[in-house]
């Protein structure tokens, strides 16, 4: 294929693993970065209730992108196998299907949460002083999450073959497109969450087209045009058939999210504004490490497309380590100084506080992510989608909301919503980590 071909089958396993999984972890930074600046932005240059609008609703708008960044892994199961076997011409089919599905299955979802966006926003019990804005901030930014849901899916395809510098890239152009806006919109227009919306939707929109460019033009094998243009329903089956359940699994990650909100709302503007603080640093220390996980899956899928079953394990044991590593360089600068990030946010002592002490909640259970992320993503690499998203589901769903519900009734205090992070990542670390060992899934699939 020529000198565009990323394989990740052979060569040593440490410089094809960093090689690989640096622009992912860029790339994940940026997006973070850029839905951080949106924070940073109206924080200083609107208020408190401008603030707290555009996170009252951001765990809907969450576990819509989870929705696609889950099923975009089918994706790349499915055209990693088919790089590995070099079935070339069932790449193109897989590309053309991928893209008539993100813009097919998007459309739908949009259509029903705009449909449903006030009752959706009653039920979370959003403060009424910030209803219309945050309403505003949802409506906006589902206009552009069609083209999102697409970049998620086409994005995971161009991985798969093992180009994540590409990705990287068109990153790069939208969160300068994003960054750009913001400050036109918010700060020189004053368009308030407005502008805000306006600017990430745009953004999405941008990376949605230069993705599906780079598949038309990857390669002479590798390339969309009107003779192999199609949508493929046995391709479209089996890309929903692995990526449906681990969709299903981030979603009811984020749907758990949605009942923490609704918690959450009831302790008032202040207080949201605050969690919206936490969140978006944690977002950006979670991106590196969560970039092992499509690493960890995109390496055990072209391995075991190609037989090298040592290579899988050997891969599982540096992505542990190497993760690890990276966990705790972030770590603990975070815990140190996060009075002083949280202040970049806003000036209110209240959302200063607050947001402070979550973070480092946050970032003292950040290390257990990384067992989740490396055997979670290993399993589906080995196309067992199932199992990752039940476990998934019973830390986020029932450990979290046991622990938010028991707890607030003996301590009605917002650090209960806090420390259930620590409950959902330790049980997130325990489960893929002990099913992969003592199953027989790892002796079935020659990895024991």
């Amino acid at each position: 294929m020529g000198k565009k071909d990323y394989s990740l089958t052979s060569g040593n396993i440490y410089k094809a693993l960093i090689s690989f999984m640096v622009p992912i972890i860029i790339s994940t930074l940026l997006q973070q970065f850029y839905n951080a600046v949106d924070s940073y932005v109206i924080g200083n240059y609107g208020g408190v209730g401008e603030l707290a609008a555009t996170g009252s609703t951001s765990s809907i708008i969450h576990a819509l992108n989870a929705l696609f960044a889950g099923i975009s892994l089918g994706t790349t199961v499915v055209v990693a196998r088919y790089r590995g076997s070099g079935d070339y011409e069932n790449i193109n089919r897989s590309n053309s299907t991928a893209i008539f599905f993100g813009f097919g299955l998007g459309a739908v979802v949009v259509s029903f949460g705009l449909i449903f966006a006030r009752p959706l926003a009653s039920w979370l019990d959003v403060p009424l002083e910030i209803m219309d804005m945050s309403l505003d901030y949802y409506r906006i930014y589902l206009i552009g999450f069609v083209f999102n849901a697409v970049y998620n899916i086409t994005s995971g395809s161009i991985r798969a073959l093992g180009n994540s510098k590409a990705t990287m890239y068109y990153i790069v152009v939208s969160s300068i497109v994003n960054i750009t806006l913001d400050y036109l919109f918010v700060a020189v227009f004053h368009w308030s969450v407005k502008g805000a919306a306006w600017a990430t939707a745009i953004a999405m929109i941008v990376s949605a087209v230069l993705s599906i460019r780079k598949l038309c033009i990857y390669d002479e094998k590798i390339n969309l045009n009107r003779n192999n243009l199609c949508f493929d329903k046995e391709i479209a089956l089996n890309i929903t058939k692995l990526g449906l359940p681990n969709g299903l699994q981030v979603m009811g990650s984020s749907i758990s999210a949605v009942l923490s909100q609704k918690y959450i709302n009831l302790f008032g503007t202040y207080a949201i504004a605050g969690v919206v603080v936490s969140n978006k640093v944690n977002s950006l220390i979670n991106a590196p490490t969560h970039a092992f996980s499509p690493s960890a899956t995109t390496f055990t899928s072209q391995n075991l497309g190609a037989g090298n079953y040592d290579r899988v394990k050997q891969g599982i044991r540096i992505q542990l380590i190497m993760s690890l590593i990276v966990s705790l360089s972030i770590a603990l600068p975070i815990f140190i100084f996060s009075k002083e990030i949280a202040a970049l946010f806003n000036e209110n002592t209240y959302v200063i506080k607050e947001a402070s002490f979550y973070i480092k909640v946050l970032v003292i259970s950040e290390p257990l992510q990384c067992f989740s992320h490396i055997y979670n993503g290993t399993l589906r690499g080995g196309g067992n989608t199932i199992m990752p998203m039940f476990m998934t589901a019973f830390s986020q769903c029932v450990v979290k909301i046991l622990f938010i519900t028991i707890g607030l009734s003996f301590c009605y205090d917002i650090k209960v919503i806090y420390f259930s992070a620590v409950a959902v990542n330790l049980s997130m670390a325990l489960l893929p980590y002990s099913y992969y060992r003592f199953s027989n899934w790892a002796k079935n699939n020659n990895l024991a």
